[in-house]
């Protein structure tokens, strides 16, 4: 599976690498508006504004376009590779559904880990350059930024039990993407409108679990009740896993 999920990612590094150079560019601008404006406090009008804008507002939109496109790109290329008159061949290699299907799935689900990680901690540094200018002092600074968020509510714990659920959620996304390809493929492979087949497929998929995870789930609040709906979700996941490589097994590989 390690030679397989290499080839995975040589497929989609390009556009990786691409979204990287653009938030590292965005993150440039940034700068430049932060250094323009340091020491100022941010209070006088200034030409630092619009770079300080133009920055944070791209930085944005590469955080959160950037790990959906990424996504895209590995639920397009498993579409076409399925549906493609060539499909065949990706069964001709000495691997298992399971395998080429896990190589896939793993290589979206570390990028979307790692982007993930990559976009916080970038959004905590220059959060605290902010602070930082405006405070002076880095330790009171940090202290500031506690205070400020604990009187929101917002706790260290609670920051990262909200970062975990998202990331699960949105690993479960992916899965429920994948499985409604392979079903889509294996039941009318190569035919017309496969691709709003599949999305059919994957709104009926994503409906079916809320309901499920609904039914099944207290609704319960706090952290209790968040993990609950992570350990659900990761069992749906493996599930879906299981399931969409049995097809591929049974249906995409003869």
């Amino acid at each position: 599976m390690l030679t397989l999920f290499k080839y995975e990612v040589r497929k989609t590094l390009s556009l990786k690498i691409a979204v990287i150079v653009l938030t590292f560019v965005m993150e440039a601008i940034f700068l430049i508006g932060f250094l323009s404006g340091k020491g100022t406090n941010f209070q006088n009008d200034g030409s630092y504004v619009g770079f300080l804008m133009a920055g944070t507002i791209g930085l944005m939109f590469c955080g959160l376009l950037g790990p959906q496109l990424w996504a895209l790109q590995s639920i397009q290329l498993l579409y076409r590779e399925l549906n493609s008159k060539q499909s065949y061949m990706l069964f001709m290699t000495p691997n298992s559904s399971y395998s080429i299907l896990g190589a896939k799935f793993l290589e979206s689900m570390l990028s979307a880990v790692a982007g993930g990680l990559f976009f916080i901690a970038l959004a905590a540094v220059d959060v605290l350059l902010l602070v930082v200018n405006t405070a002076g002092i880095p330790g009171e600074a940090y202290r500031m930024l506690r205070l400020e968020l604990a009187s929101e509510g917002l706790t260290a714990n609670a920051a990262l039990s909200a970062a975990l659920g998202i990331l699960v959620w949105w690993i479960s996304v992916i899965a429920a993407a994948f499985f409604s390809v392979v079903l889509q493929a294996a039941i009318m492979n190569g035919k017309r409108f496969g691709a709003l087949i599949s999305f059919a497929f994957f709104v009926a998929v994503s409906v079916l679990w809320g309901y499920l995870k609904g039914f099944v789930l207290p609704h319960g609040n706090g952290l209790s009740g968040l993990l609950l709906f992570i350990g659900f979700d990761v069992v749906i996941v493996i599930a879906l896993y299981l399931s969409a490589g049995w097809i591929m097994d049974r249906k995409l590989s003869v």
